[in-house]
């Protein structure tokens, strides 16, 4: 995420989900844990096809979406997702996401 944003607005932020192996990378599941403004939108990944699967296929790429909210100026949100998957090399991932700081909305 790691941007600024006006606080109290909400943003959605795409985090993509590469598949650089020669296999299918099936994910079990991802979770947020984190500032409670941090949120996950979709449960399962988001496909560039508009589409929905836990699958990625070899060479492509999908998308857990959130969103944040800082709710004060110069405040920044942040929290680790966890993303399990079928990952011969890591079949745990742990990723710190953040967005912020706030800025203040224009006049």
């Amino acid at each position: 995420m790691d941007q600024a944003i006006y606080a109290n607005q909400q943003q959605n932020q795409n985090l993509a989900v590469e598949n650089g192996g020669q296999q299918d990378l099936v994910v079990s599941g991802y979770t947020l844990v984190g500032d409670p403004e941090v949120v996950l939108v979709n449960s399962t990944l988001a496909q560039a096809d508009g589409t929905s699967s836990n699958t990625v296929k070899s060479g492509k790429t999908a998308f857990i979406v959130m969103t944040c909210k800082p709710t004060s100026v110069g405040q920044t949100v942040s929290a680790n997702l966890t993303i399990n998957s079928n990952a011969a090399n890591k079949p745990q991932k742990v990723i710190p996401v953040s967005c912020g700081p706030a800025v203040a909305p224009p006049p």
